[in-house]
């Protein structure tokens, strides 16, 4: 998230949503008693596509990064094109 400019505090926020989920059951049609989530997100949490979008634009940068410092080469497609990453 540094490299993508985004602030420290926005870090803090999604590290807090992340390792402080709790949860209710309904047994019965009433609510049972709130416990803690220990693993984090779940399927279908709203938060899950952008943390997967935020992951990519991270990946994006290291390789573009890794390209031209000359770690990375890419695959020559036609005359002087080359792909480095889609």
């Amino acid at each position: 998230m540094e490299y993508t400019g985004f602030e420290d505090c926005w870090h803090k926020w999604i590290e807090e949503c992340i390792s402080t989920s709790r949860l209710f059951t309904l047994i019965n049609g009433s609510l049972s008693v709130e416990f803690d989530v220990i693993s984090g997100l779940r399927q279908r949490d709203p938060l899950s596509p952008f943390l997967f979008n935020m992951v990519v634009e991270g990946l994006y940068v290291l390789i573009s990064r890794g390209t031209k410092a000359g770690f990375l080469l890419g695959i020559e497609v036609g005359r002087g094109l080359q792909i480095t990453h889609m």
